[in-house]
C-alpha cells in the first residue's frame, strides 16, 4: 500500500508553485490574468498554512513581519474611514500578509524542502521559459504574443518573465558555476532569452550587482579578488562588443529592436525614463505629505483595486506609499537576517548573496518587478532558500579540510533525526 505524508504534500505544492509561476501566460489564455495569479497565491497560502500547523518557536525577524502585516491592514482601515479610499483596497493585503507567512515558516521550508531540488527544477523551467522567448522575439507570431514588443516567454507579461530572472539569475548562477557543461549551457539560454525580454531593470540588476560585487568585496578583504576583476573586466569587454555589433548592424531590424536596452541609463532624452523621473518626483510630494503611508492596493502597476490609482514605476516607491516609513523594516528585516545566518560563511560564497540582494533592489528601485504576485513569491522564496543553500554548501566544504573550524550544520525533524537538506 502506497502512502503520502505530509510532507511529500507540501514537496507537491511547492513543485506547482515553481511550475504554475513559469507558465502564467499558459493560464492566463485559460482562465485569465486573475486566475493566472490568483492560483499561485492560493497554493502559497495552502503550503503556509500547512506548515504553520506545526509548531513554530518565532523570533525578533518573525515578530516584524507580523508587524509589517498588521501595519498594512491598520494604515489601510484608517485610509478607508477618513480619506475615501475605497474599500476594494484591501484585497491588496496580500502583498504583506504573503512575505510574512512565508518567513514565518523559514525554519520549517529550509530544513523540510530540499533547496537542491527547488533550484534544479527552476533551471528547467525558465530554460524551456527562454527557449520559448527566443522563438518568440524571432518570430513575434506565437500562440503568446510579444509584449510590446519584448520577450514575455511562457509567462503572462515582461514583468514577470524579467522579474523572476531577475530573481533567479545569480542563485543560479551560484549553482551552475561548478556544475556540468550541460547545465551551464541551460543557464546560457536563460540569459538569452533575458536579452529579449529588453528589459532594463533586469539588466541595471545585473550589470550593476556584478560591478559593486567586487567593490563591496574589497572594502570587506582589503584586498583585491583577481576572480571579480577579470569578471568585471569581461563583462565590460561584452558591452563594447555590444555597441560595436550595434553600430555595425543597426539598420537591421533584429538591432533595432535592442535599441532599448541602449538606453539603460540615459535619463535626459530617453522617453520611458524619463516618464519615471517624474513618477519619481511625484513621489516625493506623496511622501512628505503622509509619511505613514496611504495603505495598500492602489498602486496603477497591475495591483490597483481602485478607480484613484498611482503610479511610481518603483516597487520600492510603491513599498513607501503603501506603508510609509515602515517600509525600511520590510526591506530591512530579510537582509539582517540573511547575514546573521551567513555570518561564519567565507566571503568567496558570501559574494553570490551580495549581488542577489544588490540586484533585486536595484531591479525593484527602476521597476515594480515585485508587484507581479508571482515575483513576489518567488523572491521571497529565494530569499530563504538561497540563503540555505549556500550555507548549507560553504559549511560542507569547510569541513572538508579544516577540522571543526566551522560546526557542522544540524537540521532536525520532529522525529529528533538529523539530515542536511
Amino acid at each position: 500500500m502506497i502512502t503520502i505524508s505530509k510532507y511529500d504534500i507540501e514537496y507537491f505544492l511547492l513543485i506547482l508553485i515553481i511550475i504554475f509561476a513559469n507558465i502564467t501566460g499558459i493560464i492566463e489564455l485559460i482562465g485569465g490574468s486573475i486566475f493566472a495569479e490568483g492560483i499561485i497565491i492560493i497554493l502559497v497560502f495552502i503550503l503556509t498554512l500547512l506548515l504553520l500547523i506545526k509548531k513554530i518557536k518565532y523570533d525578533i525577524f518573525d515578530y516584524g513581519m507580523i508587524f509589517i502585516a498588521l501595519y498594512s491592514i491598520v494604515i489601510t482601515l484608517i485610509n478607508i474611514s477618513f480619506y475615501d479610499v475605497e474599500l476594494s483596497s484591501l484585497i491588496g493585503v496580500y502583498y504583506y500578509t504573503i512575505p510574512c507567512l512565508i518567513f514565518l515558516n523559514k525554519d520549517n521550508i529550509l530544513f523540510k524542502l530540499k533547496q537542491e531540488y527547488y533550484f534544479k527544477l527552476f533551471l528547467i523551467m525558465l530554460f524551456f521559459n527562454s527557449i520559448f522567448a527566443i522563438y518568440q522575439f524571432i518570430n513575434p507570431n506565437p500562440i503568446i504574443p510579444l509584449d510590446s514588443y519584448r520577450a514575455t516567454g511562457l509567462m503572462k507579461s515582461t514583468l514577470n518573465y524579467s522579474g523572476i530572472i531577475g530573481a533567479m539569475f545569480f542563485p543560479l548562477l551560484f549553482i551552475i558555476k561548478n556544475s556540468n557543461y550541460f547545465n551551464k549551457i541551460l543557464f546560457g539560454i536563460i540569459v538569452i532569452g533575458g536579452i529579449f525580454s529588453l528589459s532594463r531593470g533586469l539588466f541595471a540588476n545585473i550589470l550593476l550587482a556584478l560591478v559593486i560585487s567586487p567593490i563591496s568585496l574589497l572594502i570587506v578583504n582589503k584586498k583585491i579578488n583577481k576572480k571579480c576583476i577579470k569578471g568585471v573586466l569581461t563583462i565590460i569587454l561584452i558591452i563594447i562588443t555590444v555597441f560595436i555589433l550595434y553600430n555595425l548592424f543597426k539598420d537591421y531590424d533584429f538591432f533595432q529592436r535592442l535599441d532599448r536596452l541602449l538606453h539603460i541609463f540615459d535619463y535626459k532624452t530617453d522617453n520611458a525614463n524619463l516618464g519615471r523621473l517624474k513618477f519619481w518626483k511625484n513621489f516625493s510630494v506623496y511622501f512628505t505629505q503622509n509619511p505613514l503611508g496611504y495603505g495598500v492596493g492602489q498602486i496603477a502597476s497591475g495591483t490597483s483595486f481602485v478607480n484613484n490609482s498611482v503610479n511610481f514605476e518603483s516597487y520600492i516607491l510603491d513599498t513607501f506609499y503603501s506603508i510609509g516609513v515602515v517600509g525600511v523594516l520590510y526591506f530591512l528585516i530579510p537582509v539582517i537576517w540573511i547575514y546573521d545566518k551567513l555570518k561564519r560563511v567565507p566571503v568567496n560564497y558570501l559574494q553570490y548573496m551580495h549581488m542577489f540582494i544588490v540586484g533585486v533592489l536595484i531591479q525593484n528601485a527602476v521597476q515594480p518587478s515585485m508587484l507581479t504576485p508571482t515575483t513576489l513569491i518567488i523572491t521571497w522564496l529565494n530569499i530563504i532558500f538561497f540563503t540555505n543553500i549556500i550555507r548549507f554548501i560553504a559549511n560542507k566544504q569547510l569541513c572538508k579540510g579544516k577540522n571543526g573550524k566551522y560546526e557542522k550544520i544540524k537540521i532536525v525533524n520532529n522525529n529528533n533525526t538529523s539530515s542536511n537538506s
